[in-house]
């Protein structure tokens, strides 16, 4: 694979060919059977301000509107370390022209002024109907002014912004990607989500593990209120972005039990008929079983009083 770091990536195997991408950003198409290289694309990534080279993984996407062996009808999707989303053609890694600007989208346009500050994706983005959903790693503990943890979704086609979720608290108002393609930013130092996001297009649900909004480890003023989704995992309306629930794992988080785990999907079995749940597993050891069209918890959940020393 060339240079690599901690090599993080699940390979998909999808179109009869094997997809994966390097720390570094390079996507290799291989034959599933043999391993034979069929293309490679590198990203020319620029490293400046970038903490840890990771990519979990890339994304595979069909039109379903493409002519069957047009160009780009069959998309591979990575996310960079420098902040950018590309698309290429899965059968030749060649860029998807009609995709962003010539392959590629800014991940930092509305973000504000924190381009090489240590604000990129580093998990695949979530394919559901023509959207590609995705959330971003913020690095931890550097100080407590940092770039935004919006959840954004864009046009698998285009790129084009389609919504944006800014995890604020609910008092305050979210900036929309309307009010983006109007000049404004993402709210700042809000909790983001670095892992995997799961999506359930039957029910139209996509389900968001958040971390902490900085500085991870203090509590006080600086942080302010913005806890509120810190920790937890968020049900969002799959056309519009729009919270449905959320269920907080850790109140008042210091101690940067970000949710690391991608949520999964399940049927709970039950006297009265299958009821559908969603799995959260934390890194307190934690399971929760919850509803997954309320974040009701399936099994009884216990709030303990603890100190407040």
């Amino acid at each position: 694979s060339g240079r690599v770091t901690a090599f993080e990536a699940s390979p998909i195997v999808v179109n009869d060919s094997l997809y994966y991408c390097t720390p570094f950003n390079r996507i290799f198409s291989l034959d599933p059977e043999t391993g034979e290289e069929r293309w490679v694309f590198d990203a020319k990534i620029d490293s400046t301000g970038v903490q840890s080279h990771i990519c979990r993984g890339v994304t595979y996407w069909q039109d379903p509107e493409a002519e069957a062996g047009a160009v780009c009808s069959k998309r591979i999707f990575m996310a960079t370390v420098d902040a950018r989303l590309v698309g290429v053609d899965a059968d030749t890694g060649k860029a998807c022209d009609g995709f962003g600007e010539r392959g590629t989208v800014d991940l930092m346009h509305g973000m504000g002024p924190y381009r090489g500050t240590g604000s990129y994706a580093t998990s695949p983005a979530l394919a559901i109907n023509d959207l590609l959903v995705l959330g971003a790693l913020v690095k931890d503990n550097e100080q407590s002014d940092m770039a935004g943890g919006v959840v954004r979704a864009f046009d698998a086609r285009t790129g084009e912004l389609r919504w944006a979720f800014d995890p604020v608290p609910p008092r305050m108002n979210p900036v929309t990607a309307a009010d983006v393609a109007e000049g404004a930013s993402f709210t700042p130092s809000t909790p983001n989500s670095w892992s995997l996001i799961t999506g359930d297009s039957k029910r139209g649900i996509i389900y968001v593990p958040m971390g902490n909004p900085p500085n991870d480890y203090y509590g006080g003023e600086p942080r302010g209120k913005m806890d509120y989704y810190g920790s937890s995992l968020v049900a969002l309306n799959a056309t519009s972005g729009e919270v449905m629930w959320h269920f907080q794992a850790v109140h008042h988080d210091l101690w940067d039990y970000d949710i690391a785990a991608q949520p999964v999907p399940f049927e709970q079995q039950t006297a009265n008929g299958p009821v559908p749940g969603v799995v959260l597993a934390t890194k307190m050891g934690h399971i929760f079983l919850l509803h997954a069209e309320t974040g009701e918890p399936l099994f009884p959940v216990e709030e303990r009083p603890v100190p407040q020393t």
